[in-house]
């Protein structure tokens, strides 16, 4: 996930330094005892400042740290809207899915708050790292991982995947069962491990129809551009209104890769989620229509910085969205009043 507004990227990094004001809570990288990496553990809730009743540990390494930071410093607005669903819903019965669950940093959060989990995805090192972390926590029995690659075919052959990655930005192109990358320093990497013949293991597809049997309260989807093949493999889920939200990132530009022309994604999107309401992650919230217009408003505008993320609720709870992004524009000014009290502090520092 990616929203980088220059100023909502200014005013987000500002309001990082200096806490949040309505929770009174130090910064993560400040609070050392908070995240500490004992037994070669970090605690990803103190890193988000999330509140929440135990620490979430997971293996400590260079790469979970720098995605930590990012997430911290650029999408607490998502991290507010994944905890609200998840104080909402997490009542030992709800699941949350998690496709392309990477190391599982949401996983485990939604685990933590009692959801039933599902976590797929196709990076076997991922899929290692998650389990330890289940261990760790205590919370194997809440969440099954899959290692596995959601698809619109169980049966199609599966995809060979390189054993020792684990790159939130990696791409698996079903279409021509190729394993890509989202950024440039991620193909270059990909090039050079293709390079030393690393080793390689058969991953399957799965159905989203496949694996849901109760009520998902969140579907989390980080595919790097497979969204659209992602929402047609939960049809019946969809029609059976198990799905009651859906946190997506959507890139339009990536979805050729996967056979799919923008107009069939948007097509994908509206039948998907019919009469559902959707808004797009970054200020000012603005509704999302799946129309071509508002791709290149709000999601790939090339004048302006992108803003990735899209966040769809269930006919029966339209409601949700008004109330989210009046709270929303609430934390939005926390941050301004913020800036504003920092920008004083240091303007009567210089003199």
């Amino acid at each position: 996930m990616r929203c980088a507004f220059p100023l909502f990227t200014l005013l987000q990094n500002t309001f990082f330094l200096v806490g949040s004001v309505a929770a009174d809570r130090r910064p993560p990288y400040l609070s050392l005892k908070r995240w500490s990496s004992e037994d070669g553990f970090v605690d990803a809730a103190a890193y988000l400042n999330v509140t929440i009743s135990r620490p979430i540990y997971m293996t400590r390494s260079e790469s979970l740290v720098e995605t930590l930071r990012y997430v911290a410093h650029h999408e607490q607005f998502i991290i507010h809207t994944i905890t609200r669903a998840l104080e909402a819903e997490c009542d030992g019965n709800n699941m949350f899915v998690d496709s392309g669950a990477n190391d599982g940093v949401w996983s485990m959060l939604a685990a933590s708050f009692g959801c039933k989990v599902i976590a797929v995805e196709p990076q076997s090192h991922c899929v290692e790292l998650l389990h330890v972390a289940l261990r760790k926590n205590h919370l194997a029995n809440n969440v099954r991982v899959i290692n596995a690659l959601v698809g619109l075919n169980s049966s199609s052959t599966p995809m060979q995947v390189p054993e020792d990655q684990c790159h939130g930005t990696a791409q698996f192109i079903a279409k021509h069962n190729a394993v890509s990358d989202a950024t440039g320093p991620g193909r270059r990497f990909r090039k050079q491990a293709d390079t030393l013949a690393r080793k390689s293991n058969a991953v399957p597809f799965v159905r989203m129809d496949e694996m849901v049997r109760n009520t998902v309260a969140l579907w989390h989807l980080d595919m790097e551009g497979a969204e659209p093949i992602a929402l047609q493999s939960a049809s019946l889920a969809f029609q059976k209104r198990q799905i009651k939200r859906v946190l997506m990132e959507v890139m339009p530009s990536r979805w050729a890769a996967h056979g799919v022309n923008l107009d069939e994604g948007l097509q994908i999107g509206r039948a998907a989620l019919a009469g559902w309401s959707c808004m797009t992650m970054c200020p000012q919230w603005p509704i999302f229509d799946w129309s071509v217009q508002h791709v290149r408003a709000y999601l790939e505008n090339p004048t302006a910085s992108l803003c990735q993320d899209i966040y769809c609720v269930a006919p029966e709870a339209t409601h949700e969205i008004d109330v989210l992004r009046k709270e929303l524009h609430q934390r939005q000014n926390e941050i301004a009043t913020s800036v504003r009290g920092t920008t004083h502090m240091i303007s009567a520092y210089d003199v």
